[in-house]
């Protein structure tokens, strides 16, 4: 479980900015999360939005990770002052020119860094540990980690659960 993070005493900020973002959505954080700083997960469309909450140089914040398959991701910071810090997704779309001798491995090896590096924060703030992770996330983060070669092996009914591993945390999905 998550160390709980001091909450400043007007959280009301965050709230309203968090519905600008995402009121057409219909979806608010839950007062039980926003009052004790727990983090947290909540139906977004055909995904899912992650959040939890910290500290940055002093300043309360509420981190999110919206995911969404059809509409795409978002990242950003809310802080207890009305702030708001877009913040870089995770990307699997690797763009290279097939003219110039070996741009394709460069820019694979790039993306995944990138990819591996943006996981890591993800996986420090703790957004994966508030909730269901969606599976199609663990699947994405499976194949970029395993680079170009990699395929996903599967009989019907054989793959009941995908888990993953990054810095000693699980995220697992179930329901294939």
């Amino acid at each position: 479980m998550p160390e709980m993070i001091p909450m400043p005493s007007d959280r009301s900020t965050i709230q309203k900015k968090f519905i600008e973002l995402f009121g057409r959505h219909d979806l608010k954080i839950p007062g039980d999360h926003l009052r004790d700083g727990t983090p947290g997960s909540l139906p977004y469309g055909s995904g899912r939005l992650m959040f939890t909450f910290g500290t940055d140089d002093g300043a309360f914040f509420m981190e999110y990770y919206a995911h969404h398959r059809i509409g795409g991701d978002a990242r950003g910071r809310i802080y207890e002052d009305g702030r708001h810090v877009q913040l870089p997704e995770l990307n699997t779309m690797v763009v290279f020119n097939d003219t110039i001798p070996g741009d394709r491995e460069r820019q694979e090896q790039k993306s995944r860094e990138e990819y591996e590096r943006i996981e890591r924060e993800l996986v420090e703030v703790g957004i994966f540990s508030g909730g269901p992770v969606p599976g199609d996330m663990v699947i994405n983060s499976y194949l970029m980690r395993k680079g170009s070669d990699a395929r996903l092996r599967t009989v019907p009914n054989e793959m009941q659960r995908v888990s993953y591993l990054s810095s000693g945390r699980e995220w697992s999905y179930s329901g294939f």
